[in-house]
């Protein structure tokens, strides 16, 4: 047998161990990301920074989560830091209210240890503005992630606050502000009368978009019954001024996947801002996510965790067939993973199975391309906050 000499056996050994990491590298990378081979646009992971998300082309990412999930949160911080890593992105806009945004901007920016009072019975919102607070004490201060809120005031102590707030930044010394007991036992007329004092009082174009949307509030507040197109229509004029503001830079959402909902039907009568936005020449991309089984924090019936089998009329996604035979929910059956993602711009072929309701406000049969971009599905998740109920 030849023996080699110390050169060929140091060269031996290099490759050798070479060899070994390159092969250790491709089975990390099955590991991580797998392709389901006979079903177009499935892919499998442990890893949610390997999914394969747009990074490019658009004015909006769009997360539509089921409120309260650990997991959809994390998943969220995700694309945020790969976002602003490629296209240097540090805008996110959130779903609450819009009065709270300067105490929840101050929080996240580090320049207040104080969460905003007014999202105190919200701990699914402390849960993300704490995580982006976490991302940002890693940036310089010319890059730290910034927060929009774009939603109605509600309830009314929430949009007395505001009222007050601007009364007084506009300095309406002449007016009149009752107290929050009086405010309560006005009706409509009185609080649209002093809406409009006010913005009689201001030209700033910053100031009179928050009374638009304290007016909106307002009408809301009485009307009391069906009003998803007053809260529609406010949010999708608050990212539109929001996009203006940043001359069109691109931002993150984090939104309930209902509003995330690309295409809507008769049956629930009015457009998702999402859908707005589309249609007013905006471009926007929507992938919702949700775990299949688990715990979330949730508002309703009552402020708690549930099992997400409690409420299932908002879970369908595992549900949708990729056959005859097989749903989304199949696929974790038979696979090791913790995530899946359907990549509704590969799988095109794939229709709305059935009326879903709130969940997919969208018509059965239409192709749930036009719905969302892509879905992603946790196996399991847990509640945000631990399912407290504030900080």
């Amino acid at each position: 047998m030849r023996k080699f000499s110390m050169r060929e056996r140091s060269f031996l050994t290099i490759l050798i161990g070479v060899s070994i990491l390159v092969g250790c590298i491709g089975t990390s990378s099955e590991k991580n990301m797998t392709e389901v081979e006979e079903y177009p646009g499935v892919y499998l992971t442990n890893d949610m920074s390997t999914l394969p998300l747009s990074t490019s082309g658009y004015d909006i990412y769009l997360i539509g989560e089921y409120h309260g999930q650990e997991e959809v949160h994390l998943l969220f911080i995700e694309y945020l830091k790969i976002l602003h890593e490629k296209i240097g992105l540090r805008d996110v806009i959130l779903e609450a209210n819009q009065h709270a945004k300067e105490e929840a901007n101050a929080y996240v920016l580090g320049e207040s240890e104080e969460f905003p009072e007014d999202l105190w019975n919200r701990p699914d919102r402390f849960d993300v503005l704490e995580k982006i607070r976490d991302v940002n004490e890693e940036l310089p201060n010319r890059e730290k992630i910034r927060v929009h809120l774009v939603d109605v005031d509600f309830p009314i102590p929430q949009l007395y606050a505001h009222i007050a707030e601007l009364a007084e930044e506009i300095g309406a010394e002449g007016i009149e502000i009752p107290s929050l007991e009086e405010f309560e036992k006005w009706d409509e007329s009185m609080m649209m009368e002093l809406v409009e004092k006010l913005e009689k009082l201001t030209e700033k174009e910053s100031t009179l978009n928050e009374l638009k949307t304290v007016r909106a509030s307002i009408q809301r507040y009485f009307e009391r019954g069906y009003t998803f197109s007053i809260r529609e229509e406010v949010i999708a004029r608050n990212i539109q001024y929001v996009l203006k503001e940043l001359n069109n830079a691109p931002v993150l959402a984090l939104y309930g996947a209902w509003h995330a909902c690309k295409v809507t039907s008769n049956l629930m009568s009015d457009d998702t801002w999402a859908q707005r936005l589309i249609e007013s020449g905006i471009s926007v991309y929507s992938v919702a996510a949700t775990g299949i089984s688990g715990r979330r924090w949730y508002d309703s019936p009552s402020p708690g965790v549930y099992e997400i089998n409690e409420l299932d009329r908002w879970m369908w996604l595992d549900e949708i067939p990729l056959d005859e035979s097989t749903t989304l929910e199949d696929i974790f059956d038979r696979e090791p993973y913790e995530i899946l993602y359907l990549d509704l711009h590969i799988n095109t072929s794939l229709k709305v199975p059935w009326q879903a309701g709130e969940a997919c406000p969208a018509p059965v049969n239409t192709p749930l391309s036009d719905v969302y971009d892509g879905i992603i599905l946790f196996r399991e998740v847990h509640p945000s906050r631990d399912g407290k109920s504030s900080p």
